[in-house]
C-alpha cells in the first residue's frame, strides 16, 4: 500500500514492492501473479474490512435515523485512514476508470451496487417507520448520499477542504436527514419527488 501510494500504480514495479517489503521480487509472485493483481487484492482487502465493521450497524434492530447517523458516524471514523492513504484511494479510481471493462473497474461497479442498496434498503425502513418521506426515490437518494461522502473525501485527499471535525459532521447528518425528511410535517409532501 505504502509503495503504491507514495509512487502511483503506473511508476510502482514489483521490484520495489519486494524491496520494501524485504523479499525478493519472486516471492511477491509466489502470491501474486501481476502488480495489477496484488493492487486488486489490496483495494479488496479494504473493502472487506469496512463491510466487516459495517454489517453490525445495518443488522441491529434500530429505526432508520439510527442507522443513517451510524454509518455517517463511521465514515466520520475513517476519514483520517482515507486521508492518509489518500493518493492510493485516488489510484485505484483512476486505475478502475482506465480499464472500463477490467476486473477493478468491475469490482468497483459491484461495490459500489451493492453499497447503494444496503442504503436503498435503510431508506425503505425508514420510509416504512414514517421517519422519511413517502415519495423518496430510495435508490437515487442512496446515490446521492455516496456521492457525498466521496466527494469530501476527495477534497480533503486534494487538500482543498476545510477540516471535517465534529460540528462538519453534525451538519452533515442534519442536512441529509432533513433532506430525508422533507414534506413529512408542515407542506403536505411537496417536497418533490427527485430524491
Amino acid at each position: 500500500m505504502s509503495v503504491f501510494e507514495a509512487s502511483g500504480y503506473t511508476a510502482t514495479t514489483v521490484e520495489a514492492i519486494a524491496e520494501a517489503a524485504g523479499v525478493a521480487k519472486g516471492s511477491i509472485y509466489n502470491y501474486f501473479p501481476s502488480k495489477h493483481e496484488l493492487f486488486q487484492q489490496i483495494f479488496a482487502d479494504a473493502m472487506a474490512t469496512a463491510e466487516e465493521q459495517v454489517m453490525p450497524i445495518l443488522a441491529e434492530p434500530i429505526p432508520a435515523t439510527d442507522k443513517i447517523t451510524g454509518l455517517l458516524d463511521y465514515w466520520f471514523s475513517r476519514l483520517s485512514y482515507h486521508r492518509r492513504i489518500g493518493r492510493l484511494v485516488l489510484e485505484f479510481w483512476v486505475t478502475a476508470a482506465r480499464e472500463q471493462q477490467g476486473e477493478l473497474a468491475k469490482t468497483f461497479a459491484k461495490d459500489y451496487a451493492q453499497w447503494r442498496q444496503r442504503l436503498a434498503g435503510i431508506l425503505t425502513q425508514g420510509i416504512a417507520e414514517g421517519a422519511f418521506r413517502q415519495d423518496l426515490q430510495t435508490q437515487v437518494a442512496a446515490s446521492l448520499i455516496m456521492a457525498v461522502l466521496d466527494g469530501i473525501e476527495v477534497q480533503l485527499i486534494l487538500q482543498v477542504h476545510q477540516s471535517v471535525d465534529e460540528e462538519f459532521l453534525a451538519a452533515l447528518k442534519r442536512a441529509i436527514l432533513t433532506a430525508l425528511s422533507a414534506g413529512q410535517e408542515g407542506d403536505g409532501g411537496r417536497g418533490g419527488g427527485s430524491g
